[in-house]
């Protein structure tokens, strides 16, 4: 019984020791992460989400877009998703070159709005969108790699800084 008694906790204490090993490592390497990106070495360019590729890989006839008129010929879709493309890649290169010469959220945000207002201005909500978007472009490209949640206080602060 004895002997039976050690088995049980030797391999018990391994098996539990083993779980608790590898939820210490995963817990570092969520904790980590930007780190080990880091040491890994550099992100291959950031472009266009890749929704977009498969949705064009999909070859859809007609696409209902978030806003604005259903795409209802195979030559409206693909003209929307090059709209989608196009306008990411401007918003992009606009709120990056804000940041490359140190300008604040505000000044990118006027810039931009200057610089894609002839183009997508036309485009429904894009007024309403565009505060958002550049915000998010700019929070990228300068403090936050991810996505933050955005709550009732993140959109008081933003207003303030667009509005300052």
């Amino acid at each position: 019984m004895r002997r039976a008694m050690i088995a049980v906790h030797l391999w018990l204490g391994l098996i539990l020791g083993g779980l608790w090993a590898l939820q210490g490592l995963t817990g570092s390497v969520l904790v980590f992460h930007r780190e080990i990106e880091r040491l890994a070495g550099p992100v291959v360019g950031v472009g266009p989400p890749a929704s977009l590729d498969r949705i064009a890989a999909l070859q859809p006839q007609q696409l209902v877009p978030g806003r604005g008129a259903a795409l209802t010929t195979p030559e409206q879709v693909a003209a929307g998703i090059a709209g989608t493309r196009n306008f990411i890649a401007d918003v992009r290169a606009s709120v990056e070159e804000g940041v490359k010469a140190g300008k604040d959220l505000n000044a990118v945000y006027k810039d931009t709005m200057a610089r894609l207002t002839p183009t997508y201005g036309h485009w429904v909500i894009f007024q309403h969108c565009m505060p958002f978007d550049v915000t998010r472009c700019y929070d990228e490209m300068t403090q936050y790699a991810d996505p933050r949640v955005w709550t009732a206080e993140r959109d008081v602060q933003m207003w303030k800084a667009l509005q300052a």
